[in-house]
C-alpha cells in the first residue's frame, strides 16, 4: 500500500510539472496573437495625411524573404516639414505571393480615365506615426491581420487551458501536493 501512494505522488508531480511546461509554451502563442493585434489595431489610429507616390515598383528576388518586395517611396508633409516613406504596410516587407502585391499596384495606377503606365505622381493617403512623423506606411494593414491574431492567440488560448486542466489534474490527485512538497 505503501508503494501504491508513493507512485501516485509521483505521477501527480509528473502531470503538474509537464502542466506547467505546457501552459508556459503555449502561453507563447497567446502574447504573439496578441502582440500581433494590438500592433495592428494601434497603425489603425495612425493620422491620415495625404501623400504623393514617387514609385511604386514591385521587385522579385528568390535570395529575399518575402521574395516578393515594393520598391516604393512616397513623401508626405508634417507641420510644414516633407517627409519620405518607404514602407507598403507597417513590419510586413512584402509577400511570398505577387498576386498580393500586383493588385496594390494597379489599384494606385489608375487615372481619372483610363489606367497609367505607372503609380508614380498619385495622390493618396498614407498612414502616419503621430508619435513619430518619420514613420509612415501607405497602407494600414488589413483586417487580416487582425483577424489572424485573434486566431493566433485563441489557438494559444486552448492549449493554455489544456496545461491548466492538467495541472488542476495533479493536484486533485491525492497526496500530489504532500509528494510536491516533500521533493
Amino acid at each position: 500500500m505503501g508503494k501504491s501512494s508513493t507512485s501516485d505522488k509521483k505521477a501527480g508531480c509528473g502531470v503538474i510539472g509537464f502542466g506547467i511546461f505546457w501552459t508556459l509554451f503555449s502561453s507563447i502563442f497567446v502574447v504573439v496573437g496578441v502582440a500581433l493585434t494590438w500592433k495592428t489595431l494601434a497603425v489603425q489610429g495612425w493620422k491620415e495625411t495625404p501623400c504623393v507616390i514617387e514609385r511604386f515598383e514591385i521587385t522579385a528576388d528568390p535570395s529575399l524573404d518575402p521574395p516578393f518586395q515594393p520598391d516604393l517611396i512616397f513623401h508626405y508633409e508634417i507641420n510644414g516639414t516633407r517627409h519620405s516613406g518607404t514602407k507598403l504596410w507597417p513590419g510586413k516587407k512584402g509577400s511570398d505571393d505577387i498576386r498580393e502585391l500586383s493588385p496594390l499596384r494597379e489599384e494606385f495606377s489608375q487615372g481619372p480615365e483610363a489606367p497609367m503606365p505607372s503609380p508614380a505622381g498619385t495622390n493618396t493617403e498614407c498612414r502616419v506615426n503621430p508619435e513619430n512623423p518619420e514613420e509612415a506606411a501607405l497602407l494600414a494593414g488589413g483586417k487580416g491581420a487582425i483577424w489572424g491574431g485573434i486566431a493566433f492567440a485563441g489557438f494559444g488560448g486552448i492549449f493554455v487551458l489544456i496545461g491548466l486542466a492538467m495541472i488542476g489534474t495533479g493536484l486533485r490527485k491525492p497526496g500530489a501536493i504532500s509528494g510536491a512538497r516533500s521533493s
